[in-house]
């Protein structure tokens, strides 16, 4: 009896781990991190650099609050910023933020982008990992499952708008005067 018990455990704790795997990736460390290296043929690391300058501009609002390290030398650029999460399964709850850095770095022909850091901002300056979660098992599993996916389709959604923008040639300046 036991036994069955102990393997019936085993069997429920994998079969959790594998549902939770694969919503977010996750990194050597074990935190949450998207990661690519993105090809773009023909352009030079600060052309690159410039577009993924503009897309920045172009996406936040106030990007100068935003950016932590703008490098043109070193084709690096960092900023930090969050997520709204609407709450589950809780009503009239207010939303909560996550908050993850942004890392472009650039080479000729090709760029890398990182999100990163992902924290809940639980008020009064407390920040939290996400990987707690379901590593501490801080939330029930249907809650963290749904932010999980839910920021795994906002992170991805942020990084495609990032590809587009970046691949794109940039809108030509003419000079009507």
């Amino acid at each position: 009896m036991k036994q069955g018990l102990l393997v019936l455990g085993l069997w429920i704790s994998i079969a959790a781990a594998a549902q939770e795997e694969g919503i977010i990736p996750r990194n050597a460390d074990g935190k949450y991190e998207y990661v690519e290296v993105v090809k773009a043929p023909g352009l030079t690391a600060d052309a690159i650099f410039e577009r993924a300058q503009a897309w920045v501009n172009a996406e936040y609002k106030n990007p100068r609050q935003k950016i932590q390290v703008l490098d043109k030398a070193g084709h690096r650029l960092v900023l930090k910023h969050k997520v709204r999460v609407p709450r589950h399964g809780k009503h009239g709850a207010p939303d909560f933020f996550v908050h993850y850095k942004l890392s472009i770095e650039t080479k000729d022909g090709r760029y890398r982008y990182r999100i990163f850091k992902l924290h809940e901002n639980r008020g009064g300056g407390r920040f939290y990992p996400i990987e707690r979660w379901t590593d501490k098992q801080e939330l029930p599993p249907k809650a963290a499952q749904a932010y999980l996916q839910y920021l795994d389709k906002e992170l991805r959604a942020l990084a495609e708008r990032l590809k587009k923008y970046v691949a794109s040639p940039p809108a030509s300046k003419r000079d009507d005067w």
